[in-house]
């Protein structure tokens, strides 16, 4: 009975993905990387010069934020973010440095930490046509050096009848027309359940042949990941003609690129012209793994081989490790499917994981899992939340159980009469009360289910 409450209320709770929680403890923990760039090279009018689009974001957990009055500022806490960008020859002298910084503003101490909001920027920079490093790195509020990322720039080739220009991930947004989209910038990736997602490819191309074949493969498939699904698209598609890309900051996008059509562009010679690809990804996303494109002028046959990855940046940490999040679905497993998952082969473990939770998936036509997002999201939160001296692993105590099961509490009532401290969780939509006593060490035990 008890599980059938819990699907119901799981289902009911996917709408609600990331229920507010107060002083969440799993927010202190570091997912990984947290300065991400790109450098991005456009076609430009001077066959002897590049030019560079750098295009960067970092995380909200990575900034030095500070307190501010409220009543004077659109937010409770400040930070001032600078990113130092610097181009290197091949000798190692510096050629160019631009500095970028912005204001970002917090509404309180948990969105300071957050880990899936990011500032971001870019900056330009013309140069002479030759290879290059380029080093951005993150300074604080007060100038000391973050994180830092190391790119490569490489010369264009001119003497080919097709150049393919560094494809550029992207997303778009419902109110965003269709000739404008938003860079992922995580250097070369895409985010796993972005919507309306293409790869825009500025190009040069003879005006003869602008015919262009694509191909889409997923590679490396591996048994003991949790996405095994083949991927093979094959596609053609036309440049828009005499087009380039634009970018620009608005009020509420801080990077947007834009495809302007301009008919005065004409590169190098009367029989080439500038243009851009746009690619359209499939409609119900890309499952996380490593994907390479293929992309071949129909009739020069001039190519490019691209490789990108789509990644799930914020996973829960409980579903990283296909032992822990079996054993997490104990909770939710009758004993055979326990056993048969948790005896299983490792590399068919996280086959079985994705087996299960896709028959009870909202959307099963697309790779992202709601419901199973939802669970784990709830695992993670009570490991961290309930830990207690005696047990390390939150998720594992009595109250951890009944959150992954059920969710927040509506209510939360606490009380100590006689030197008893006890913990009744109300959930109305279910009329049931979850009552906790503490016994030692801040280890609750339920007692009683009204």
């Amino acid at each position: 009975m008890i599980k059938k409450i819990f699907l119901f209320l799981l289902l009911i709770s996917v709408p609600l993905i990331a229920q507010k929680q107060n002083f969440d403890r799993a927010s202190y923990y570091s997912y990984g990387q947290k300065l991400f760039s790109e450098a991005h090279l456009l076609p430009y009018n001077d066959k002897d010069s590049i030019k560079i689009i750098i295009m960067f974001k970092t995380v909200y957990e990575s900034l030095i934020f500070v307190q501010v009055n409220p009543l004077d500022n659109p937010g409770n806490f400040q930070a001032i973010p600078f990113i130092e960008v610097f181009f290197k020859d091949e000798n190692g002298i510096i050629k160019n440095r631009v500095l970028w910084s912005d204001t970002v503003w917090a509404k309180d101490y948990d969105e300071t930490k957050s880990k899936n909001k990011f500032s971001a920027g870019y900056v330009e920079a013309t140069l002479p046509n030759a290879d290059y490093k380029c080093v951005v790195q993150l300074l604080d509020r007060y100038k000391k050096p973050g994180e830092k990322n190391d790119l490569t720039i490489s010369a264009i080739k001119n003497n080919k009848n097709t150049i393919y220009f560094d494809p550029i991930l992207t997303y778009s947004e419902e109110e965003l027309p269709q000739y404008k989209s938003i860079p992922f910038i995580l250097s070369n990736k895409i985010n796993f359940n972005s919507k309306d997602t293409k790869i825009i490819i500025p190009l040069i191309y003879s005006k003869k042949y602008n015919v262009f074949n694509y191909n889409l493969k997923k590679i490396n498939l591996n048994e003991d990941n949790l996405w095994n699904d083949s991927v093979n698209i094959w596609g053609r598609v036309y440049p828009s003609d005499n087009s380039k890309i634009n970018v620009e900051k608005t009020n509420n996008l801080p990077v947007l690129l834009s495809i302007k059509t301009d008919k005065n562009v004409d590169v190098f010679n009367n029989e080439k012209q500038e243009g851009v690809l746009k690619i359209d990804l499939p409609k119900t996303g890309l499952s996380p793994g490593k994907y390479n494109l293929l992309l071949k002028n129909e009739n020069n046959l001039d190519s490019i081989n691209y490789d990108f990855e789509v990644v799930w940046l914020d996973i829960p940490l409980s579903l990283r490790n296909p032992d822990y999040a079996i054993e997490m679905m104990y909770y939710i497993l009758n004993d055979e499917e326990y056993n048969k998952m948790k005896d299983s082969d490792n590399d068919k473990k996280a086959d079985l994981i994705m087996k299960y939770w896709k028959q009870k998936d909202p959307t099963k036509d697309t790779p992202y899992n709601e419901m199973m997002t939802e669970y784990f999201r709830r695992v993670d939160y009570a490991f961290f939340n309930y830990q207690t001296i005696q047990e390390k692993d939150g998720a594992k105590t009595e109250r951890g159980k009944i959150y992954i099961l059920f969710g927040k509490p509506e209510i939360i009532e606490k009380s100590i009469k006689d030197g008893v401290q006890t913990e009744i969780w109300n959930y109305k939509k279910i009329s049931k009360k979850f009552y906790f006593e503490l016994v030692s060490n801040g280890l609750y035990i339920l007692t009683k289910i009204d």
